[in-house]
């Protein structure tokens, strides 16, 4: 059985999907749309969209060198 997700469209797609449209699709095709930005999960009542991390904006950060420096 598959896992099925919700998501909504933040921008027109492809085969007349809309922006605000919400459906289900199997997990792996709901990653790739949020991944890329098209999506956002919906949870329950609330709409979570993905993070994404880049090269520039990392999200540790050291302020003390380490102890063999």
């Amino acid at each position: 059985m598959e896992i099925k997700r919700k998501v909504k469209f933040l921008k027109d797609h492809v085969n007349g999907i809309k922006k605000g449209d919400v459906s289900d699709f199997n997990e792996a095709r709901a990653n790739y749309l949020v991944r890329t930005g098209v999506a956002e999960y919906v949870e329950e009542n609330e709409p979570k969209q993905a993070v994404k991390q880049t090269k520039g904006k990392l999200k540790t950060t050291k302020s003390e060198p380490c102890k063999t420096c």
